[in-house]
């Protein structure tokens, strides 16, 4: 435990950061840090806290056209990327009418909330590697070409300058509870690291768990408990399902129409996957 006894002489929100180095479960040495807020404007904030974690990869193979023959050439994409988050929000009473408990953005649709984010931390990596790929063409005669390798790669760490942004809906009659969260920050070579998820309290994969608070000494009164795993290989799997019931043919079968002469099976590939983590502690009662 850890205590503290400070006089506040402004209006600003008053957030006590605590941290302890000791060994963990596995002998090592750690630093677990905690925050924790001790008086507000208006009252007290929500309390939401994120972890999310992707590592994935897809892989395309080229698709090739009668009389066109095309060795090589397979398109991978790895994505990597990790962050965490912790921020206390003021949800504004126009918010809280329409079912927001917490709606953080660049811009803002409800001007008198606030939020203080206390950390943005993570790292992000992408690459891309096209394989060389030769190319065969001709009826009668034969046209040659060559495709070179190309790679690509960026990284980019989160910082608190990036904020993330947020949105969690408790639900109507007719909308489920939702949540949502994006994070964009600078990567290398010019380009945009970017993180994000939305899920309903009724999708698949997804856990939901609102618990009431009943310590005396607790600022909070609900504690909402969002985990969901996503396994990239399944959402591969319902996306050419989604295909086919949309357009009639899924990508192996798009592959066949363009080349009845030469059908292939699994030109598109995933593996991995994206698990995010979210605790959001509300000074409201659900």
């Amino acid at each position: 435990e850890a205590a503290t006894r400070f006089r506040l002489t402004t209006d600003k929100t008053a957030i006590i950061k605590a941290q302890c180095q000791t060994k963990n479960v596995w002998g090592c040495e750690d630093l677990y840090t905690g925050t924790e807020v001790i008086k507000g404007i208006d009252g007290h904030p929500v309390k939401i806290e994120i972890r999310y974690v992707q590592q994935e990869t897809h892989t395309v193979q080229r698709a090739t056209l009668p009389g066109v023959k095309i060795e090589g050439g397979e398109d991978t994409e790895v994505v990597e990327m990790f962050h965490s988050a912790v921020m206390y929000h003021f949800p504004s009473t126009a918010a809280l009418k329409e079912g927001f408990l917490v709606a953080i953005a660049k811009d803002n649709p409800y001007p008198k909330s606030k939020t203080e984010h206390v950390s943005e931390t993570g790292w992000f990596h992408f690459s891309r590697d096209i394989q060389r790929a030769e190319i065969t063409a001709g009826v009668g005669f034969e046209v040659h070409a060559t495709e070179d390798e190309e790679e690509q790669s960026y990284s980019g760490n989160a910082s608190i300058e990036h904020p993330s942004q947020l949105f969690f809906f408790k639900g109507e009659a007719n909308n489920p509870p939702y949540f949502s969260w994006t994070v964009e920050y600078p990567a290398s070579n010019k380009n945009i690291a970017y993180g994000g998820i939305e899920f309903a309290k009724n999708d698949s994969n997804v856990q939901w768990i609102v618990k009431k608070i009943t310590d005396p000494k607790s600022l909070y009164k609900t504690e909402y408990l969002l985990n969901l795993h996503i396994d990239a290989a399944e959402e591969l799997k319902k996306g050419n399902i989604a295909m086919k019931q949309l357009f009639g043919f899924d990508v192996d079968q798009m592959a066949k129409i363009l080349d009845p002469t030469n059908p292939r099976e699994g030109l598109a590939g995933a593996s991995g996957l994206k698990i995010v983590s979210v605790r959001i502690l509300s000074p409201y009662a659900d």
